[in-house]
C-alpha cells in the first residue's frame, strides 16, 4: 500500500506515504525507533539540553560505557538502571571469575557504597556549616567474592587554562575524602578527569603512580588503560 501510494501523480498520496512510513519506523520498538523519537522532539523544541557540562557529564557517561563493552572487553551490559533521583547503578556488566562491574552515574560513594566521608566527618564536628557527600559523575566499581576496587571519573567541560587547574585541584579532594574506598583495594590512578581539551598523561608517565590521570575526551585508548590498571581489567 505504501510502494503504490508513493507511485501516485497525486502529490497527496506521496505525502501521505512518507508520513505513514516515518511513523511505522517510530512505532516499530527498539533503540532506533527511540531515537527517531528522541530526535523529533529535539527538532520541535520540545526537548533541549540544560547545558553543556550537563551534555559533557552524558558524554563522559557514555564514552565509559563503551570502554567497558568494547576496549576492556566485557560486552554488552547485562542490566541497565535508570539515571533517576534514588537510583542505583545505571549498568552492570559481567567481569572474569565471576565478578560483576557496576557503573555509577551522579552519585557519592558515601550513599551508594556506603563510604565514610572525611569530608562529611569534619562538616559534622561543628555547628554553623553542613553539607552534602560530594558526588563524582562516574564511579565504576568492580566487585569480587572479597574484594572491592573503584575508580572515579569526573567530567570537566572547560578549555580554560585557570578553570582546569582549578579542577584538577578540586578533584584531588576526593583522593582524600574517600580515603576508606582507596584503603580497601590499593592502587592508581584512583580519578580520571576528562576534558575536551588534548591534555592526556606525558608518554614516560607511569599512571600506576599517578592518584589522578587528565585525559582528552577523544582519548579512548589512555581513558581503557587508566580503568584497566586501576580494575584489574585486560585491555582487549
Amino acid at each position: 500500500m505504501l510502494l503504490a501510494a508513493a507511485r501516485q501523480r497525486l502529490p497527496a498520496y506521496r505525502a501521505a506515504a512518507t508520513l505513514a512510513a516515518r511513523r511505522a519506523a517510530r512505532e516499530s520498538g527498539g533503540r532506533a525507533a527511540r531515537h527517531l523519537r528522541t530526535l523529533d522532539l529535539l527538532a520541535a523544541e520540545w526537548l533541549e539540553p540544560v547545558s553543556d557540562d550537563e551534555i559533557f557529564e552524558l558524554y563522559t557517561l557514555t564514552l565509559v560505557l563503551d570502554v567497558l563493552e568494547h576496549e576492556l572487553g566485557l560486552g554488552a551490559p547485562v542490566e541497565f538502571g535508570l539515571a533517576v533521583s534514588g537510583r542505583d547503578h545505571v549498568a552492570r556488566f559481567r567481569a572474569p571469575s565471576d565478578e560483576e562491574v557496576l557503573v555509577f552515574f551522579d552519585q557519592s560513594p558515601a550513599s551508594v557504597l556506603g563510604v565514610p566521608s572525611r569530608y562529611l566527618g569534619l562538616l559534622d564536628a561543628h555547628e554553623g556549616v553542613s553539607g552534602s557527600p560530594r558526588r563524582p559523575d562516574v564511579t565504576v566499581v568492580r566487585v569480587g567474592r572479597a574484594h572491592r576496587v573503584a575508580i572515579l571519573v569526573e567530567a570537566k567541560q572547560s578549555a580554560d587554562a585557570g578553570y582546569m587547574s582549578d579542577s584538577v585541584y578540586k578533584t584531588m579532594g576526593y583522593v582524600h575524602d574517600f580515603h576508606a574506598l582507596w584503603d580497601e583495594a590499593p592502587g592508581n590512578p584512583k580519578v580520571v578527569v576528562l576534558f575536551p581539551e588534548r591534555v592526556s598523561p606525558r608518554p614516560a608517565a607511569d599512571l600506576r603512580v599517578l592518584e589522578v590521570a587528565l585525559v582528552h575526551s577523544f582519548d579512548r585508548p589512555v581513558l581503557a588503560r587508566a580503568i584497566a590498571t586501576r580494575l584489574g581489567l585486560e585491555i582487549t
